[in-house]
């Protein structure tokens, strides 16, 4: 009778497939040793493309990590095999489980799991946009000409940042994460004037970021740099990085006033 039950597991396992990621929360249970959340999954690498994909893009999805050779049927694999990954020290061999909605659960295979539990696409999201805070190109603006500004002139202005998109590869949570982010800067002028461009700004003869002031005095030019990135999980995506990255600075700008002279040649 066992045996009959397992085989009409595997049977209804078979036929049935998970959807769709943003993993929202993570339960562990030390007295089973298990690791339950909902939202999206990461499989390790040597899992199956498409149900890698799957796993980590499914929103409503509901994800069981636990021993080995245990079933969220309360029934066991027969002839179950563990440490077939060979996990290094410190984790854990688990296999994973997930359901779309209140559906059958679907067996995605084993993976190691250190005492922080699985990967989930929230939680590596949440490394990656931390490690591109950390690796953000600085913000240091300039202006030209440096001394010497002038009313009824224009004045170019370079945020110092690198133009088109910036990558980063990193390792987030045991995984690879590779991100690709693009920029816009809002600047602000000090006389109310505002511009937002996908320009970084440069030195003469390029104009793209250019301010012509119309009067004279102290003015207080601020840059916001907004950045929006996305990531790939060993290959897997991409995902958008969770909210925009903002970078601030300011650049005071003294403007004397212009004139006209008359110069006679001889």
């Amino acid at each position: 009778m066992r045996g009959f039950r397992v085989l009409v597991l595997v049977l209804i396992l078979a036929l049935v497939g998970p959807r769709s990621a943003q993993a929202v929360d993570i339960h562990g249970n030390d007295a089973q040793d298990t690791y339950s959340g909902v939202g999206g999954l990461v499989l390790p690498s040597s899992s199956d493309p498409q149900s890698r994909r799957e796993a980590a893009s499914c929103e409503d999805c509901a994800w069981l990590v636990s021993d080995a050779c245990d079933t969220p049927y309360g029934v066991a694999f027969l002839h179950c095999r563990s440490d077939l990954l060979h996990c290094p020290p410190g984790s854990q061999e688990k296999r994973a489980w997930m359901r779309h909605g209140n559906g059958l659960w679907f067996d995605h295979g084993l993976l190691c799991v250190t005492p922080e539990g699985p990967p989930t696409l929230a939680s590596v999201g949440a490394q990656a946009r931390g490690a591109f805070v950390h690796h953000l190109p600085r913000l240091a603006p300039s202006q030209q000409p440096a001394q010497g500004v002038v009313t009824q002139l224009p004045v170019l202005f370079d945020s110092g940042q690198p133009s088109g998109a910036a990558s980063l590869d990193v390792s987030v949570a045991g995984v690879g994460v590779h991100l690709e982010a693009r920029a816009r800067w809002t600047w602000t002028f000090g006389d109310g004037a505002t511009t937002t461009t996908v320009a970084t700004g440069s030195r003469w003869p390029d104009v793209s970021v250019s301010h012509i002031y119309r009067v004279s005095g102290r003015q207080v030019a601020r840059v916001v740099t907004q950045w929006v990135a996305r990531y790939w999980i060993d290959g897997v995506g991409p995902f958008p990085v969770p909210e925009e990255v903002s970078q601030e600075a300011v650049l005071t700008v003294l403007v004397g006033e212009g004139r006209a002279a008359l110069a006679v040649s001889r």
